[in-house]
């Protein structure tokens, strides 16, 4: 018995946001609503819920975010709820879902219950239906046409599955099955056309993993296919049990929901987008993931939720994010400021702060698809996603959350960092070891660069490479590099990103040394061993290579950049995204000018990002948002024209 709704300000908060109903004709108090402990889910998705005479009941007006739409005839004074697969699905706000059931007051008044003369028909079948506040009571069961209700007991969830339901009932009615074999163990039972499948059908995974011999699939999915394609709604479910060495276990998942067709890997357009549904049982690690799939870049929302039945909805959402016009659940906080420099970068997380000592996360990376989100105040440098700021007060913290009150002070006196490493006031290098302890590695240096391996410089002009003992300590070159290495002399600038080691002299010459896989050495390493002149290629790993003339400053990675005394900056090495030459060879072996009045410049994985001196942020290539979203569009450049304050409900 019982059924939902609870917490005050909860309450509150939801019933503001609840669709009213045509205007009922209320007769009279029929009774009384009521929370409860148990929680509804429709396809896996929490719909609020209520106690009702004992029984689980829905208001007919939600549904329209689950599937169905919900029509109201003000002249025959009738409501109409009918199935609808193809419309786009809500859900709750984590602050909806995340309730415990030891917080709801049970037995709790919520509403009088009216009767109403206003008719209910689901699929043209009347149903007994009430009004509560202007709105329509009905059974979760009277969805029962769509989808046996089945009750958890040991839970107390009340759970609706429509597309399992459909689907099975569409394959168990056909008459025209055929078996098809598609190899490596695959076979395929249901409806074809040109020896393809083509309607309703199984696909039965018995193959073997290749990436992982031993590892073998037990998985059966029932869908809808157009031309072999996958395409609409479908279930997705098995395991399979691996062997990785002596690691060996079991990888269960459910997944249901609509997926477009694609062709070539660009999905269709004539197909309506749906929503994706996952449950994975890992390692006794239980999940959730649902988010919506469109025909073009990702929209509507994503979330992550730990199965934990001490919640009402049987999950606890730790991770959401929803996507509205490319940028990630976040507030409109202001046009961009002006930028001064960018944060130490850790690969494909990069940071970028303003003249204020705001630090924001930049364009591209993973929260914003244009823009840059605000992350803290009075900043001197960071790096957000890996999780730590250098304040302007010269103290080192690590960042726990949101919440800047919440950081932990770890180093006092700090002048640059980077990630676990810190070099103080007094020239002091610093490593963080795995006991959390700070390490002194050296002193007398004057600037640092790199984790795990650090290339760094010293008060005198020298050029130092180590490798830390946390990460093994041995280099490329298969020396041991867990003592301080001198690389070079009469230097006043380095970089390295680990593999290719990069520094200026006081002329101005640029030198770099380490594997050119990428061509940031003007030469690319060969990957074949059987072809591999080790020990020929082994000279560049540690004899400097001449590599321009006049730079100021350089960073290493994927794509080298390098800014020059007039202010011009130049890239070279990798061009996979065209964010040195659009349109040009996979490698650019010599430097091209990219841009001029440059203040700060920054690569993160595929796409270059600057700072002209007018303190305007610009970016081109392929950046991480866009990659990660599945967009196989380049950009032209494009400016940071406003700013973001991150989701509420990021966590």
């Amino acid at each position: 018995m019982l059924i939902i709704k609870n917490l005050k300000k909860f309450f509150g908060a939801l019933f503001a946001l609840l669709l009213i109903s045509p205007c009922v004709s209320a007769n009279g108090v029929i009774g009384e609503v009521y929370t409860t402990d148990i929680g509804a889910l429709i396809d896996e998705q929490p719909i609020s819920s209520y106690n009702f005479q004992g029984y689980t009941y829905v208001v007919a007006e939600d549904l329209r975010g689950y599937g169905f739409n919900v029509e109201w005839d003000a002249g025959t004074r009738t409501l109409m709820i009918t199935q609808n697969a193809d419309m786009v699905r809500t859900s709750l706000t984590p602050e909806q879902i995340n309730i415990k059931k030891s917080d709801i007051p049970l037995w709790t008044k919520l509403f009088d219950v009216y009767e109403t003369d206003i008719k209910t028909y689901i699929h043209g079948r009347e149903i007994a239906a009430c009004n509560i506040d202007g709105r329509t009571l009905i059974k979760l069961s009277d969805l029962g046409q769509f989808g046996e209700v089945v009750f958890d007991e040991e839970h107390r969830l009340a759970k609706l599955n429509v597309i399992r339901h459909g689907l099975e009932s569409a394959y168990s009615g056909l008459s025209d099955v055929q078996e098809l074999s598609l190899g490596d163990g695959i076979t395929y039972t249901g409806q074809t056309e040109g020896g393809v499948p083509n309607g309703i059908g199984k696909i039965y995974d018995k193959s073997t993993l290749s990436v992982f011999p031993g590892t073998v699939n037990d998985k059966e999915y029932t869908g809808t296919f157009r031309n072999g394609e996958k395409t609409g709604y479908f279930i997705d479910e098995g395991y399979y049990t691996y062997t990785i060495g002596s690691d060996r276990g079991t990888y269960y998942s459910s997944k249901f929901g609509n997926k477009t067709a694609t062709s070539g890997g660009v999905q269709s357009t004539e197909y309506t987008p749906g929503f994706m549904h996952e449950y994975s049982d890992y390692h006794g690690m239980k999940y959730y993931t649902d988010e919506y799939l469109t025909s073009g870049a990702a929209s509507g929302f994503y979330r992550r939720a730990n199965v934990d039945y001490e919640y009402l909805y049987g999950m606890l959402v730790t991770h959401y994010t929803t996507y509205t016009g490319g940028d990630l659940n976040i507030e409109l906080r202001g046009e961009a400021p002006r930028f001064e420099r960018f944060g130490t970068s850790e690969y494909s997380s990069l940071s970028v702060i303003d003249t204020d000592g705001n630090l924001y996360t930049a364009p591209g990376a993973d929260e914003s698809y244009a823009n840059a989100v605000y992350r803290r105040r009075n900043a001197l440098d960071g790096n957000y996603r890996d999780g730590w700021v250098l304040a302007r007060d010269n103290k080192l913290y690590l960042i726990n959350d949101e919440n800047e009150q919440n950081d932990v002070l770890t180093a006092e006196n700090v002048a640059s960092a980077s990630s676990g490493i810190y070099v103080d006031n007094g020239g002091g290098m610093y490593e963080l070891t795995p006991s959390g302890e700070w390490e002194l590695i050296d002193s007398g240096v004057r600037q640092v660069s790199g984790s795990g391996y650090v290339m760094y410089l010293k008060d005198d002009g020298s050029v130092w490479t180590y490798r830390s003992s946390n990460t093994g300590g041995s280099w490329i070159d298969g020396e041991d590099h867990s003592q301080p290495v001198q690389r070079g002399e009469n230097a006043r600038y380095v970089s390295t990103d680990g593999n290719i080691c990069l520094y200026i002299d006081s002329s101005g010459t640029l030198w770099g040394f380490g594997m050119s896989y990428s061509g940031g050495l003007s030469y690319i390493d060969v990957y074949d061993f059987d072809l591999y002149d080790y020990e020929k290629s082994l000279e560049n790993y540690v004899s400097p290579v001449k590599l321009g003339e006049d730079f100021v400053s350089v960073k290493a990675g994927d794509t080298v950049l390098g800014l020059k005394s007039d202010g011009s900056l130049w890239g070279w090495g990798s061009n996979e995204y065209g964010q040195i030459v659009k349109g040009g060879d996979e490698y650019i072996l010599s430097p091209v000018k990219l841009a001029e009045n440059v203040k700060d410049y920054e690569f993160s994985y595929g796409a270059v990002y600057v700072i002209y001196n007018d303190g305007s942020l610009w970016f081109w290539g392929h950046p991480y948002s866009a990659y990660s979203m599945g967009s196989d569009a380049f950009y032209e450049p494009t400016k940071c024209e406003f700013v973001y304050n991150p989701a509420k409900y990021w966590l």
